[in-house]
């Protein structure tokens, strides 16, 4: 359940959304895309990872492992324009989020997942979204492929 007692899953919705438009960008929407991206970086617990409650929250594999897939299909996204200290959105939008800042949140993010799937039977499955009838699900696999799948779009984006 929310903070606010929704029933809903706000990070792993939002993120979703994020990720697909970094990888396919709509003109205009540049906006939209940088204020998702501050509000992902700024919802990063200290410990480096995410939760549905953005520093409410414990961290959760799952959301942690969604997160950063987004901040990298981001970076990956807007790498070929980045320009000094701060990400070039589009042509005409410059962005207020630092190179640095990116590059923080997703390695903090892939130390987080590394720390916590090193061993997979000492992984707890958290409750990542709703079901039919609002009743919360979680599946035993989704930490691990959720981090696979983030670890390879982050592997990806160093290699470049």
């Amino acid at each position: 359940m929310g903070l606010d007692g929704e029933e809903i899953a706000w990070l792993r919705a939002g993120v979703a959304g994020l990720a697909g438009i970094a990888w396919h960008p709509v003109p205009g929407i540049s906006h939209i895309v940088e204020r998702g991206l501050n509000w992902l970086l700024s919802a990063q617990n200290a410990d480096g990872g995410w939760s549905g409650g953005a520093h409410l929250l414990p961290s959760s594999i799952e959301e942690t492992a969604l997160a950063l897939d987004a901040l990298a299909a981001a970076w990956d996204s807007l790498s070929g324009r980045c320009r000094g200290a701060s990400v070039q959105v589009s042509n005409r939008h410059r962005s207020s989020i630092s190179v640095e800042g990116l590059e923080s949140a997703i390695s903090k993010g892939t130390s987080r997942l590394i720390e916590h799937t090193r061993d997979p039977n000492q992984i707890t499955p958290s409750p990542i979204g709703l079901y039919f009838a609002k009743l919360w699900y979680f599946e035993k696999l989704y930490p691990l492929i959720f981090t696979v799948g983030a670890l390879e779009r982050v592997q990806k984006q160093q290699a470049e």
